[in-house]
């Protein structure tokens, strides 16, 4: 089996984990908010929307802080990787039923709401995400760690976390940019 340098998988780990800390943050601060977009997907009986809104977040915080600590890092992988396969399924299934004047329930900050922009790009931009978990779940090789190791791991991590933000505002902006171009 492959081994991977220690501070490759350090760096896809804490990425991961910065890209779900971020957006249960989101999701805490906009609790009622999250709960509508729960409830647009049409994927969850009623009464469970509410709990499930308050537990999803949580989950994301447990699996994000899981997933920096070396003795937590197998059981942050493992729920880390749960999370996103419920979110890719929840965006599959309402992509497959033509369902996507939705909010993806992914986003941050005031160009979070996605109304009417649900595409193929979430599942697949989910499918990176499961990969870097992938890279982060491969044994590493042997070798002491030296504080240089830990600087890249964060900034590594940090730069991760940049390009999912970036990637995803790019995202929100495609069918505004579409607009621009069509004559009026």
């Amino acid at each position: 089996m492959m081994a991977l340098d220690p501070v490759a998988a350090g760096c896809a780990g804490t990425g991961v984990a910065l890209v779900l800390l971020t957006g249960a943050v989101h999701k805490l601060i906009d609790g009622a908010g999250f709960a509508r977009t729960l409830a647009d997907h049409q994927l969850l009986p009623d009464a469970l929307v509410a709990p499930l809104a308050r537990a999803l977040p949580l989950a994301e915080i447990a699996a994000g802080t899981a997933l920096l600590f070396g003795a937590s890092h197998g059981a942050g992988l493992a729920l880390a990787a749960l999370l996103f396969a419920l979110y890719t399924g929840a965006l599959v299934a309402n992509l497959l039923r033509g369902h996507v004047d939705i909010d993806c329930g992914c986003g941050w900050g005031p160009t979070a709401r996605q109304r009417g922009r649900l595409s193929w790009s979430l599942p697949l931009r989910n499918l990176v995400l499961l990969a870097l978990l992938g890279l982060a779940a491969l044994p590493v090789t042997a070798r002491p760690a030296v504080w240089i190791d830990s600087l890249t791991v964060g900034a590594g991590g940090l730069l991760l976390l940049a390009l999912y933000l970036t990637t995803h505002q790019l995202l929100a902006n495609q069918p505004l940019l579409a607009a621009l171009r069509r004559p009026s």
